[in-house]
């Protein structure tokens, strides 16, 4: 038997490429090293830059099976915080070239750090060993159990002309104090007719609060007047986006991909 490489083969998402548009997804788990975060307590930060950043910034939504997506958010979610390093890789990502994510951790930070092969200047994927300092690269340290993006860590929202931006800007902020007053905020702007998008964020607040099925309720019972409203010409995905968010955290607060 052969020896089993460094990076060991724990999922293989394989759709046969004559019989779906969908890409196949290959997740790697490093069976070499560990590392050590502190407790993550909420979900939600992981989860969200997930599919917000990755998989919706990326265009996975469109290119990759849901429920494989869904089962990549959980056990890459898993991997990390059992101190597991983890490569997700989207086969011929542009039709030619794989599309590469690192999971890991920025040594002596309490931080989840992602890595591509995805150039930002040249706006392609480049070789696979040929990563640059232009590559996409995401970086959140880990705050009272809460992930949170580096870009947030020393700020706190700033109240402006909209309370709903306002509330939104709270649940990503540094001040993890800040979440216990976002609902409020929503609920009395739902009150005044605010824009169906509000929907949206609130069931991410319910999704943040760890009231997941509150969450997942709310745009069940919203999902026609989001989709017609007609805000962004993407509100589908959107809408999908926040959707497999709360799917996902659902699977993760049950026990599965432990």
């Amino acid at each position: 038997m052969k020896k089993v490489a460094a990076f060991a083969v724990l999922l293989v998402c394989a759709v046969a490429a004559f019989a779906s548009p969908f890409k196949k997804v290959w997740l790697e788990v490093d069976g070499t090293s560990t590392f050590t975060l502190p407790e993550i307590t909420n979900d939600f930060g992981f989860v969200s830059m997930f599919y917000e950043s990755i998989c919706y910034n990326f265009g996975l939504m469109d290119m990759v099976q849901p429920g494989d997506l869904l089962d990549l958010s959980v056990k890459i979610n898993a991997c990390l915080k059992n101190g597991r390093k983890v490569r997700m890789t989207v086969k011929k990502y542009d039709g030619r070239n794989d599309l590469i994510f690192n999971f890991g951790t920025m040594p002596y930070q309490d931080s989840i750090l992602v890595t591509s092969n995805y150039d930002m200047k040249l706006e392609k994927v480049i070789p696979k060993d040929g990563f640059s300092g232009n590559t996409f690269a995401l970086l959140y340290c880990i705050v009272d159990g809460h992930v949170i993006s580096i870009k947030k860590i020393h700020s706190e929202a700033v109240l402006g002309d909209d309370n709903v931006i306002y509330a939104n800007d709270m649940m990503f902020d540094g001040n993890v104090e800040n979440d216990s007053k976002v609902h409020d905020i929503l609920e009395a702007q739902m009150e005044k007719g605010y824009s169906p998008i509000i929907y949206i964020i609130m069931a991410q607040c319910h999704f943040n609060d760890g009231r997941v099925d509150e969450g997942l309720a709310l745009l069940d019972e919203n999902r026609e007047t989001i989709l017609s409203s007609g805000l962004q010409d993407d509100i589908e995905s959107i809408f999908l986006c926040t959707y497999e968010e709360g799917r996902a955290l659902s699977l993760i607060y049950a026990g599965e991909g432990n």
